[in-house]
């Protein structure tokens, strides 16, 4: 199984074959960005070539179960 961490906090685990296909599209993808410009009160729109992909790391078939057995996180 392969992590994909996209953005802060936000991970996701798939099989390997999922990560790469996913690593692709998003390869080909441009990034969005709005910046707000507080003095003006306007709104800018930018596109603009990605320069990092997305984290990815390995995942054990152990861990993985061990994981899946804990399931979601609670608040306590």
């Amino acid at each position: 199984m392969v992590i994909i961490e996209l953005g802060w906090g936000n991970a996701y685990v798939m099989s390997a074959a999922d990560a790469f296909k996913i690593a692709e599209i998003l390869g080909r993808a441009k990034r969005y960005e709005d910046k707000y410009n507080s003095e003006t009160k306007t709104t800018t729109h930018h596109v603009f070539p990605s320069k990092t992909m997305p984290s990815m790391k390995i995942m054990s078939d152990a861990l993985y179960q061990m994981a899946e057995l804990a399931g979601e996180p609670s608040d306590a």
